[in-house]
């Protein structure tokens, strides 16, 4: 399997019976969000995929810095308890960072790596399937809108507005159409202050003499 994203670190291909050939002429139109409910590593979670006759698969799965693809995005997740949903659908399965009954009284936490790798995987996945600007509810989903689960846990599910807005942002920045961008962030504030690096870009954009020029905000890990 080819991967559809330059962020996968790991293919590990479903077993056939955990997903459909293709999309039965559906056409992409919602990424949907899913937690793994512990801290599962990508390759644990593509093992499950490859177990015979489980009938459940993700397009994708998140842990850290890591990005398991399972199986094609031209084909059907078994990810979404609903199979007009699962047609529509690319899914992505979150890690936690941590499991059992611990990880749901803390709402099920995902670490700060795994949100921000999720929010590239998302802005990724939408450039290229003509889903931006991404909508809560919309073109971006999650598990409990189909199922009643408390799927992907409320950490996420309070983060649906910031995933769509920061994925809406990276997908207008790697598709720029010609204009010139300019990351200020990193050189300007401190990678911990990230509202303060949204405003400073803001005024920068509220006060530029040049239509075709725009500023924005990096986030970018230090190594």
């Amino acid at each position: 399997m080819t991967p559809n994203s330059n962020l996968v670190t790991d293919i590990i291909a479903a077993h056939p019976d955990n997903f459909a050939r293709g999309r039965n002429g559906v056409a992409i139109s919602e990424i949907t969000i899913h937690h793994t409910a512990g801290n599962i590593t990508v390759q644990s979670l593509g093992a499950m995929w490859r177990t015979p006759g489980r009938r459940v698969s993700s397009t994708y799965g998140v842990n850290g810095g890591r990005v398991g693809q399972y199986l094609a995005e031209a084909d059907t997740p078994f990810t979404n308890s609903n199979l007009a949903a699962n047609r529509r659908a690319v899914t992505i399965e979150t890690a936690n960072t941590l499991s059992g009954t611990r990880g749901g009284e803390a709402g099920w936490p995902v670490s700060e790596e795994s949100f921000d790798t999720l929010i590239r995987l998302v802005a990724d996945i939408a450039r290229r399937n003509n889903l931006t600007p991404l909508v809560p509810g919309r073109s971006l989903t999650w598990h409990s809108m189909y199922s009643a689960t408390l799927c992907p846990g409320p950490f996420l599910m309070s983060r649906i507005q910031r995933i769509a807005d920061e994925a809406n942002r990276l997908s207008a920045g790697q598709s720029s159409g010609g204009r010139v961008l300019y990351g200020v962030a990193r050189q300007v504030i401190a990678l911990s202050d990230r509202r303060r690096a949204e405003e400073y870009a803001a005024r920068l954009n509220a006060n530029r003499t040049d239509a075709n020029t725009e500023f924005y905000y990096v986030i970018e890990r230090p190594r």
